[in-house]
Formats: structure tokens, C-alpha cells, sequence
């Protein structure tokens, strides 16, 4: 413990707003940024306020040593399976003025890093916006495209070459062809790229190109049933897509066996939530809820968990209803249900309080997967017992610490809309403590002396990956 409570230098993370936490240097600034915030996420961020994430990443990506952008680039893609943010770091890195880490790009970089067509037109379309748009595609550029062309099959560049466009600088695959002039590895890999250079190739038969050729609900449903039958749909796809399949005639039962057999690790619990309720209306029977709380099951068991026990503290107040932008889930059960599932062991309390008396309210609830389990068991807390008003930080931490043990770790879910008188100290309650702020006001003052391990201004599926990187650099339970 001693190591943990040695004398540091302190700031104010996220941008300079918020609580104060110890100093990071800028490799563990760049992976909390990277871990934590959501890039386009347009309702979140409060204009002026918060820091620029795609300018931050841009600005500061060269700042660190060659090995420690190979390591930030790689595993934020291959690792955490984040698409925009590694193309991003590239871009940084290839603004720099120092030729190691621009030869980095080129020569040493994993070419799964563009793991489709669509993250190379990305890339260019990046480059044009964010660097120089007058410049050529650099050297370096070329050759990571390059590679990762040579690694499309047909099948590929026909679903992403044929009038699939940037939005931002409507880049085409065949604007990539033209500007980066690659190399095939032999003649056949020639012929192909010749092929869709004159557009030649012709469109593979995706569940998106079957389902445009229908012209009737009924030839909609075989399309889904066959999709089914023959095990051709993603799993992305599959839970976007339930109230399309219901809405056509496909049976409930089918599409639950069918979901039964996802085996996908890159769906998020709040996505699984988020269809539930869209497909709420359309369901008879309880076939498609089931099958889809055995998926979020079989995401936890199949998760890295959080090791030891993690007390999870959960701000109920009025304002902690907001929606995430386009979806039908609020941002504090978004966060919340992304982080219990990768808990080892874990306690879960509701807090808020009387605004008028300043005094806090807080319980320990138990609830399950269910769909609306916990929706229904905060709004009866909230009216019956715990009470509309703000958050009473310190007081509910000193309550957690006069009736349970320490944990492992606390995370708080709040909008740090602090309501308490004065603005208490915190109490140290945990060997580490996470504030993770998802509507960051920025209207309370935290004082120097708030023990927290780290702050996180903003809301992501990704917060545990840094909790779990933050305490690997700590030497902890992890």
C-alpha cells in the first residue's frame, strides 16, 4: 500500500475540467482518452468545455517514443476493437517531423490494422481532412494501404468498390487505387484490381444486396430465413436487425435459436439493450428476451473480469436520465451494465438524496439481466425511498465505509452535480477509486485532497479496458 500512497503530483484530468486526480504522463493520458471517450458521441459533450478527442490524439500521438505508438495503435484495434481511433493515431503519427515514426507507419505497422476497404478509404479521407488536402498520399501511407490491399479477396473489394462512398471527402475504393498506385503480389491479384478499377466486378450476394432485391414482406421473410438457415448473418447484424425480421412474418423462436448461436465478443451489453427495447412493441412471446440475457451471460463469462470486489455506486438524481445519442438507452445504465459484466464479484448501490435537508440517501440493490429489472427497480427507489435530488459524494462513501469492507476498487456512476454543503473531502474507501463523470457540468469543485485514482469525464463501453490497464500499471489485482 505504501507504493500506492506516496506523495504525487496532482491535475485536473480530462482537459483540465473535473476532479482532481494524480498527474498521468501523456502515454496514460492518450490510452484513458482512447479507452474512454467516444469520438462521435454528439449529445455528450459539452461545446467549449470539454477537450477535442480527435484533436488531442492528432496533436499528441508523436509526442511518444516509436514502440509506445506501435503498442497504442495495435492493441486499440486488435485488442479493444476500436475502428476510427487507430486511424487516428496514424494520422498523428505521420504529421510528425521525426522520420522513425514515420517510417513506423510503413514499415512495421500490422496491416490488420485496415481490417476492410472501408478503413483504408477512412484512412485517405483522414489524411485529406486532418493533414494537408493539397499534399500526395506520404510514402509511408502508401505502403500500409498497399498491404493491406494485397490481403482483400474478391469478395471484399466487390462489397466496399462499387459506389460505397466517404461521407466526409466521398472517397471511393477506386480513388484509393488511383492515388496510392499499389503493387499486386502476382498477376491474378492484377486482374482483379483491374476488374474493379473498371467496375467490373460484380456485386456480392451480402444479406444487404439479397434483402434490396425484395419486393414484397414475403420475399423479405425467405431472405431472413435463409440467412438464418444457412448461418450467413453476423452478429451485429442479427441484433440491428430483429424488428426488420419481425416486422416480415419471421417466427420468434426461430430467431431466438438463432441468436442462441452468436458467438461474437465485439457486442457491447448497451447494444443487446438498446434492441431489446426497440423490439419491445413486436414480441408475443419470450423466446427473443431470453435468448438474448444468454448472450449478455455469455459475454460475462466470456469477459476478462476485473479481479477481487468492485463496489459500484450508481447516481439516480433527475439528471442522470439522458439518452446516448440515437439510442434507446440512458447513459448511466450504458456505463453501468459495461461495467458489472466484467466484474469478478461485485456489490451495486443507488444513491441521491433531499437537495433541501443535504443529506444523502443509499442502498444496496440486487437485480438480474433481465430487461427492465433495473429500469423498474430505480424508479421505485427514486420515488419511495431514495428521493430525486443530487448526488452527496462524501457522504455516501462514508456511509459505504461504516457498513461494508473495503473493496478492491469503487466506481462511481454520477454527472459529479455534488449537492453537499461545503464541499466535503472524500474518504479513501478502496484500494482504487474511479469517479467516471458521463455528463460532465463542470460546476463543482472538488478539492485537492479527493482520492481518486482516476476521473473519467465522459461515458464509453471501453471504461473497464483502462480500469483494467490503469491497475496492471499500479501492480494490481489484474
Amino acid at each position: 500500500m505504501s507504493r500506492l500512497n506516496r506523495k504525487v503530483s496532482k491535475q485536473r484530468v480530462a482537459g483540465g475540467y473535473g476532479t482532481i486526480a494524480a498527474e498521468e504522463d501523456l502515454f496514460v493520458k492518450l490510452r484513458r482518452i482512447i479507452a474512454t471517450y467516444l469520438l462521435f458521441e454528439e449529445r455528450y459533450y459539452e461545446e467549449l468545455e470539454m477537450p477535442d478527442p480527435v484533436q488531442f490524439i492528432l496533436s499528441n500521438i508523436d509526442k511518444l517514443s516509436k514502440e509506445q505508438i506501435k503498442q497504442l495503435i495495435e492493441e486499440t484495434r486488435l485488442k479493444l476493437g476500436l475502428r476510427h481511433t487507430p486511424i487516428l493515431c496514424i494520422l498523428g503519427a505521420i504529421r510528425s517531423r521525426n522520420d522513425e515514426i514515420r517510417r513506423l507507419i510503413g514499415n512495421e505497422l500490422d496491416s490488420r490494422i485496415l481490417a476492410t476497404p472501408k478503413d483504408v478509404m477512412d484512412l485517405i479521407a483522414g489524411y485529406k481532412q486532418y493533414c494537408n488536402e493539397s499534399k500526395t498520399i506520404p510514402r509511408q501511407i502508401k505502403k500500409l494501404v498497399t498491404k493491406s490491399l494485397q490481403r482483400f479477396d474478391e469478395y471484399q473489394l466487390a462489397k466496399y468498390g462499387r459506389n460505397v462512398k466517404n461521407k466526409n471527402k466521398m472517397i471511393k475504393l477506386v480513388d484509393v487505387f488511383n492515388l496510392v498506385h499499389p503493387k499486386p503480389l502476382n498477376p491474378e491479384q492484377g486482374k482483379l484490381w483491374r476488374k474493379l478499377i473498371k467496375n467490373e466486378l460484380e456485386p456480392p450476394m451480402t444479406w444487404e444486396v439479397m434483402l434490396s432485391r425484395c419486393h414484397s414482406n414475403k420475399e423479405k421473410r425467405n431472405v431472413w430465413l435463409q440467412l438464418i438457415e444457412q448461418r450467413k448473418l453476423p452478429a451485429l447484424a442479427t441484433i440491428r436487425n430483429l424488428r426488420n425480421m419481425l416486422c416480415v412474418g419471421v417466427e420468434e423462436q426461430t430467431v431466438a435459436k438463432y441468436i442462441d448461436t452468436l458467438k461474437s465478443q465485439w457486442i457491447f451489453p448497451y447494444q443487446i439493450f438498446t434492441s431489446y427495447f426497440m423490439i419491445k412493441p413486436y414480441i408475443k412471446t419470450q423466446y427473443i428476451p431470453m435468448s438474448l440475457i444468454n448472450y449478455i451471460k455469455r459475454l460475462s463469462d466470456n469477459a476478462e473480469k476485473l479481479r477481487g470486489m468492485t463496489y459500484v455506486v450508481l447516481d439516480i438524481s433527475g439528471s442522470m436520465g439522458l439518452f446516448t445519442s440515437n439510442s434507446y438507452l440512458t447513459r448511466a445504465l450504458a456505463v453501468v451494465y459495461s461495467i458489472i459484466i466484467n466484474c469478478e464479484k461485485y456489490r451495486f448501490f443507488l444513491t441521491s438524496g433531499d437537495d433541501c435537508k443535504r443529506k444523502h440517501a443509499t442502498t444496496e440493490i440486487m437485480f438480474s439481466y433481465s430487461f427492465g429489472d433495473l429500469v423498474r427497480k430505480i424508479e421505485n427507489y427514486r420515488v419511495n425511498t431514495l428521493g430525486y435530488g443530487g448526488i452527496f459524494t462524501a457522504q455516501c462513501i462514508n456511509w459505504l465505509k461504516q457498513n461494508y469492507d473495503e473493496p478492491d476498487r469503487l466506481i462511481v456512476v454520477s454527472d459529479s452535480q455534488d449537492c453537499d454543503r461545503g464541499r466535503p473531502i472524500v474518504p479513501k474507501f478502496g484500494r482504487f477509486m474511479y469517479n467516471n463523470n458521463i455528463a460532465p457540468y463542470h460546476r463543482v469543485a472538488y478539492s485537492e485532497e479527493d482520492p481518486w485514482t482516476a476521473t473519467f469525464e465522459t461515458f464509453s463501453s471501453r471504461v473497464v479496458d483502462f480500469i483494467k490497464y490503469k491497475e496492471l500499471i499500479n501492480n494490481n489485482l489484474c
